[in-house]
């Protein structure tokens, strides 16, 4: 047997007609329907949606300060961001001697008090016979690398010399 429906046709597009329990009318919320079309949640998803653009504006506004601060910090000389140790002309500048070794020698390195290390210092060495002056190109725990001005390169000891700092 075949279902029928017991609705005529004609009673469909006229005037109120029996209809199914089935069928509800537009506009109107199925009973048991997971999507509530009675209500309107847009006021709410708003304020959700501000609540949340607030709370990034004040995470920005938090990294901005922190930034701001960080390069407020970095205006004042940071021993971590120098290019040479915080006080490595102090480290470089032990083993010197504080006096001439010999009388009837001058052996000096002269160092600026505002250079960061010893090298590019000028080194001066007068003897009786001989009077030399260089460049350090390097620095050691008890010795420092000289290029000389005739071209010529040693390695001397830094007890052997005595340091001078200049301004």
């Amino acid at each position: 047997m075949e279902p029928r429906l017991n609705i005529k046709i004609a009673d469909l597009f006229d005037g109120p007609s029996p209809v199914d329990v089935d069928f509800i009318m537009p506009g109107k919320q199925m009973p048991n329907d997971y999507m509530d079309a009675d209500s309107l949640d847009y006021d709410q998803n708003e304020q959700a949606y501000k609540e949340q653009q607030q709370g990034l504006a004040q995470r920005f506004d938090k990294n901005d300060a922190i930034v701001e601060h960080t390069d407020k910090v970095n205006e004042f000389k940071n021993p971590a961001q120098q290019t040479a140790p915080y006080g490595q002309l102090v480290m470089q500048s032990k083993g010197f001697s504080r006096q001439q070794t010999r009388e009837d020698f001058t052996m000096g390195v002269i160092a600026s008090s505002t250079a960061a290390t010893l090298v590019g210092s000028r080194v001066y060495t007068e003897t009786p016979s001989v009077k030399i002056a260089g460049t350090v190109v390097a620095v050691g725990d008890a010795e420092f690398a000289v290029i000389w001005d005739d071209r010529t390169a040693s390695v001397e000891r830094k007890n052997d010399y005595e340091l001078v700092v200049q301004n």
